[in-house]
């Protein structure tokens, strides 16, 4: 039950939550660039890899 009297509070975000949200969503973002650059670069070492373990010998050169 309420009061009628009663003022309720403000809800509105000051500015310096307002920049720490805005903080967050950048640091969410740069965390799943970064994320997805990972696996782009564990999927090109896993061909390249896969290459040299199954791809043909290559010739030793003759000592001489």
């Amino acid at each position: 039950m309420s009061l009628p009297c009663a003022r309720r509070p403000e809800t509105r975000y000051n500015p310096s939550m307002f920049l720490a949200v805005f903080a967050m969503r950048v640091l969410e973002v740069m965390f799943f660039v970064g994320l997805a650059g990972s696996a782009v670069v564990v999927l090109i070492s896993f061909v390249e890899d896969g290459k040299e373990l199954f791809g043909e010998d290559e010739p030793t050169p003759p000592r001489g």
